[in-house]
């Protein structure tokens, strides 16, 4: 007999309306008397934080990774520090849910082979190392982003110069299972770098990569071999990126573009189809002096692309670096922007989703006599989460991934539905079995709010997944009591 529990499931139709930028909740910074930068930040399972980046080590003057864990009102819980007697720079770090862990990375001069080596770190929740592993060859190997696939494993990528005859850079993919070892490493010449890379729904991967050639799009399969590879350049010099993949399929990329029209430096961003790289849409956005993108997301309650960086400028006054937001709607038309203003000078390096659809920003200040890491919490715009029957409809379906995840007790999804239509939706543990459904039946177009509530359930891993006339989509989550 199938064994049935109860979920609450709350359907709330929702029609986004003209978006509005979110506004500061609060910020933190961390740091002790040396420079600590921030490169990536990531959401937890309890509503909390984490940091990533390098610090300057007060014992003995090298670079070591940096990791900050804060609590979900961004009081620090832990910070630590990675490394060996000479440099080590963090550039990503990745969730890992299975095991409430984490893995970072980026390169080391302390090991490995060659002047720098692409070098991972595993930590268990409480910060302490599991494992390293270094990769590369003679030369200079860097890590620029990791993700975890959905076989449980990494891909990461970066650049390396370690493994061609001419010493230049070339885009380094690393894909590694679960421990760590290596499945497979290739290299690519039609970018100097890698600094993001996303995995298809098919097992693929597509990287946002960079260098004279501009911003490349690269597409490799599953084994690590070249699909394609787009160049999108002009008169100008351009660098990616943050990727992202699109509930369509499709891909966005956000960048930076010099010297674009009149502008000295403006925000890049591409929509393009995934099977080919094609050009759906290019833009750019600049003011009189430098707007700079490093990161970028998509955002399903108001069907925006967002890119994070800093801006400059200020009305026709150059001022220092100060966090700003971009956001496109889905026809390249910009829905809003956010300017976020520090008592010093301030980068902001990553963009990641917080609880309700909130944004969550790692940066890094310069004081007048040192850097610090610095957490942005910035509230949601109401857009999207209460009802509007006038506003526009979602033109995507989506079931987006369960937050917090894991979770203890209660996690919370969105199914978006572009038009009225049949839906099921079933959860599954890890046998296949059918655990619960959720839904089955006829439903409006609009946003669905859902809360499973597992109370009664062991801990473990769960599948729910949505089927409608749009397509079906599967989230994993995971249970922990």
């Amino acid at each position: 007999m199938k064994f049935l529990f109860i979920l609450l499931l709350c359907f709330t139709m929702v029609f986004p309306a003209l978006a509005a930028q979110p506004t500061l909740g609060w910020s933190q910074t961390y740091g002790g008397e040396t420079d600590d930068y921030c490169y990536d930040v990531h959401p937890a399972y309890d509503y909390g934080f984490m940091l990533a980046g390098k610090s300057i080590n007060p014992d003995n003057g090298d670079l070591d990774f940096l990791l900050v864990r804060t609590n979900a009102d961004g009081s620090q819980r832990w910070l630590k520090r990675y490394g060996g007697s000479l440099d080590e720079w963090c550039h990503t770090v990745e969730y890992i849910p299975e095991s409430n862990g984490w893995i970072c990375a980026g390169f080391t001069e302390s090991y490995g082979p060659g002047t720098r080596a692409a070098y991972f770190v595993r930590i268990a929740a409480n910060g302490d190392t599991l494992w390293t592993r270094t990769y590369g060859g003679a030369g200079r190997d860097v890590i620029k982003s990791i993700k975890q696939t959905a076989d449980g494993g990494f891909v990461a990528v970066g650049s390396s110069n370690s493994f061609n005859d001419d010493g230049y850079d070339e885009t380094y993919v690393v894909r590694l299972e679960a421990d760590g070892d290596t499945l497979w490493t290739n290299t690519f010449f039609q970018a100097d770098w890698g600094n993001d890379i996303v995995e298809t729904s098919d097992g693929n991967f597509i990287i946002a990569g960079g260098g004279y050639q501009g911003i490349v799009s690269i597409k490799v399969n599953s084994s690590g071999y070249l699909q394609y590879a787009e160049s999108f350049s002009g008169n100008y010099s351009q660098d990616a990126g943050g990727i992202t993949i699109l509930p369509s399929g499709d891909v966005f990329i956000g960048g930076y573009a010099a010297n674009y029209g009149d502008n000295p430096g403006s925000m890049y961003g591409l929509k393009l189809t995934e099977t080919s790289g094609d050009s759906i849409w290019t833009r750019a956005r600049g003011g009189a002096y430098n707007e700079v993108c490093y990161d970028a997301l998509y955002s399903v309650n108001d069907d925006t692309y967002v890119l994070a960086g800093y801006t400059t400028s200020s009305g026709q006054t150059e001022t220092d670096p100060t966090p700003y937001l971009l956001a496109f709607s889905s026809n390249g038309n910009v829905a809003w922007t956010g300017r976020y203003d520090t008592d010093n000078p301030t980068e902001c390096r990553a963009v990641s989703r917080g609880p309700e659809y909130s944004y969550i920003l790692g940066c890094t200040t310069y004081g007048d006599s040192d850097a610090d890491m610095m957490l942005m919490y910035l509230e949601p715009d109401e857009t999207g989460i209460e009802n509007d029957v006038d506003g526009e409809l979602p033109n995507a379906f989506d079931l987006s991934n369960a937050y917090p995840n894991p979770f203890n007790a209660t996690t919370r999804l969105s199914l978006t539905l572009p038009q009225a239509g049949q839906v099921q939706v079933v959860a599954f543990n890890i046998l296949g079995s059918e655990v619960a459904s959720l839904a089955d039946g006829h439903f409006e177009a609009g946003r669905h709010n859902l809360v499973l509530n597992a109370n009664h359930l062991p801990s473990g891993i769960y599948y729910i997944q949505a089927k409608t006339s749009f397509g079906s989509m599967t989230r994993k989550v995971h249970l922990l009591k």
